[in-house]
């Protein structure tokens, strides 16, 4: 019996088996890491984005730099370029020419210095070869007694003791435990441009950054919780971008689902003698590495 078991095994579920001082096991109903809804994430954190979490997010930014620089995983710490007013620093179109040679926008822009991207599919490989997870292994029900979980219970029937729990999966955590969630798609673009970007452009509410070798694309949230493609979105997605840089006609698309709580704040919190739910904020992977701490915080008091 592992001293922690954690239900989700996204980068929140991965961080928290990381960074647990014990033994942990992660129970993961896909079958494999490629498919995980983490990797339909765009890897980007903007600060002003986070509201009241500003401050977090920054933090947020010094533990994935950290983690890349660990990992040998391609990231950079980078200016955004944004057509909102989330900065005080208007930028001339001298200013912009020098920073983004290859950037046609006749819009004002805004510069917000301190952002952050990384590869984050790299990050969930290295995070998942350090970690016990049991994929292709859907949890289904728990069974409590005396306000204390004492097994999960797996589609096939089987049932695993466990000591702690932290449920930190997605949408269809509302199978196990009554929460209110709010299902929201987002589309990935996964295209190439021969052409530099150095900063992340978040124009007309699109986001839009190089890294390694692809160039991602994200921007739309719809309240939906199915996994098909809405081809309206992505082509909105390229027709905008492409009105300003230059993309390749080669797209790979994902597409994942976030879960968001009813009034957008994060979800921590104990919800059994030894349990704790960690769930509910739109820009996860964000505040994924202060989610984790206090999941562990609290599951570590018990």
């Amino acid at each position: 019996m592992a001293d922690l078991t954690i239900i989700g095994s996204g980068i929140t579920g991965l961080l928290i088996s990381k960074l647990f001082n014990g033994e942990s096991e992660i129970y993961e109903d896909v079958r494999g890491i490629e498919k995980l809804n983490s990797n339909a994430s765009l890897w980007t954190i903007i600060p002003p984005l986070c509201g009241k979490y500003k401050q977090i997010c920054e933090n947020s930014i010094n533990f994935y730099e950290e983690m890349g620089n660990k990992y040998n995983i391609f990231h950079k710490r980078v200016y955004t370029l944004t057509d909102k007013e989330l900065s005080n620093n208007v930028i001339s179109e001298d200013e912009l020419a020098n920073l983004e040679p290859n950037l046609r926008i006749n819009s004002t822009l805004r510069k917000i210095e301190n952002s952050f991207f990384i590869e984050g599919e790299e990050l969930i490989k290295k995070l998942a070869l350090e970690s016990n997870i049991k994929f292709g292994k859907k949890v289904v029900a728990i069974d409590v007694k005396n306000d204390e979980i004492k097994y999960i219970k797996l589609s096939s029937g089987e049932k695993i003791a466990i000591k702690r729990l932290i449920i930190a999966g997605g949408y269809g955590i509302k199978e196990l435990y009554p929460i209110d969630l709010i299902p929201y798609k987002g589309h990935l673009v996964i295209t190439k441009s021969p052409y530099s970007l150095t900063g992340i452009i978040h124009y007309k509410g699109k986001i839009m950054v190089k890294g390694e070798n692809n160039l991602y694309i994200n921007g739309d949230s719809i309240n939906d919780s199915s996994l098909s493609f809405d081809y309206e979105i992505i082509k909105d997605h390229i027709y905008t971008l492409s009105q300003i840089f230059p993309l390749d006609i080669d797209l790979k698309i994902r597409v994942g689902i976030r879960s968001v709580s009813s009034d957008g704040e994060p979800i921590v919190k104990k919800i059994y003698k030894n349990a704790v739910i960690v769930t509910g904020f739109r820009f996860g992977f964000a505040l994924a590495p202060y989610l984790a701490k206090e999941a562990l915080r609290i599951i570590e008091e018990m």
